[in-house]
């Protein structure tokens, strides 16, 4: 399993389920809704997990050597 990674959710469309979140060092990465983790402390049960724009956030990647995207998400 990858390291946990510190960065910014650059933007994030609720709509299509995904989004760019940017590393520490300028890089940024794909994110689809997937890979966000649910808080246990929700006050609704919405269907549609999201992350605010320009929130901190840490993420691990997945990479099998074509393609690397965030594995898993969850703000800070």
């Amino acid at each position: 399993m990858s390291a946990w990674k510190a960065g910014k959710m650059l933007w994030f469309d609720s709509v299509a389920g995904e989004g760019l979140v940017i590393d520490d060092f300028g890089k940024t990465h794909y994110v689809h809704e997937a890979a966000i983790e649910k808080s246990k402390k929700t006050k609704n049960n919405s269907s549609q997990p999201t992350i605010a724009d320009n929130s901190k956030v840490k993420f691990t990647l997945y990479s099998n050597g074509y393609l690397s995207q965030v594995d898993r998400i969850k703000p800070v």
